[in-house]
């Protein structure tokens, strides 16, 4: 994929021009193909990116079918998915938390919420 090329609207909305470069530029990935992880987690369309820069907390709830990804100078730190409802169901942490025994970079965690989307457990989490 060219770095200038984006997936049509129709396919993935971007919040801003900023993000749609900065995204594009990441070896192609294809968020709604799961290419960072295995396929079948990424389990909802990704509609939506959303960026943010030195967050300290994952957001509890996002938009529809998005994915918020937080960058640390100038790099993917985490990611988090959302279903349909807006609630989160996958984080990838581009970390091994200076704990490489036990986390790999990057790693991910399945995350189990209760029915009002409240986040019960982050699982543990799974190396890739």
């Amino acid at each position: 994929m060219d770095s200038k090329e984006l997936n049509a609207p129709s396919d993935r909305m971007l919040d801003d021009v900023a993000a749609a470069e900065s995204l594009s530029l990441q070896a192609g990935v294809d968020y709604n193909h799961g290419s960072k992880v295995p396929n079948s987690e990424i389990r909802h369309p990704v509609n939506e990116v959303n960026r943010s820069d030195g967050l300290h907390r994952k957001p509890d709830k996002g938009n529809p079918n998005s994915v918020h990804i937080d960058y640390r100078g100038g790099d993917p730190y985490w990611e988090r998915y959302y279903d349909g409802n807006g609630n989160p169901y996958l984080d990838i942490d581009y970390t091994d938390h200076h704990d490489p025994e036990h986390h790999s970079n990057p790693h991910y965690h399945r995350i189990i919420t209760d029915e009002n989307g409240k986040i019960i457990d982050r699982g543990d989490p799974i190396n890739v």
